[in-house]
C-alpha cells in the first residue's frame, strides 16, 4: 500500500504504539509518502509487513515498502 525513498531518521518500522489512533496516524503518514496510488485501504487491526533496502538517492536514503496482509 506505500513505497517511497526515505531517510533512516523516520521511524518507518516502528512496531508499538500508545493506542489504535496513533496506529492510525502512522499508517496515514507512511501511505501519504507513498510514490504510487494504491487504493488499498489500511485501518488499526491490520497486519503489516515492512520491506527496506538501501537506495542511492542521498546519503542513507532507504527505499521501504508497506504490505497489508490479506487473509
Amino acid at each position: 500500500f506505500s513505497a517511497y525513498v526515505t531517510k533512516t531518521d523516520l521511524d518507518y518500522i516502528q512496531t508499538e504504539f500508545p493506542n489504535n489512533e496513533g496506529y492510525e496516524n502512522f499508517l496515514k503518514n507512511i501511505s501519504c509518502k507513498s510514490l504510487y496510488e494504491t487504493n488499498v485501504h489500511v485501518e488499526a487491526d491490520d497486519i503489516i509487513l515492512t520491506l527496506s533496502t538501501c537506495s542511492y538517492e542521498f546519503p542513507n536514503a532507504r527505499f521501504v515498502v508497506h504490505a497489508k496482509k490479506i487473509d
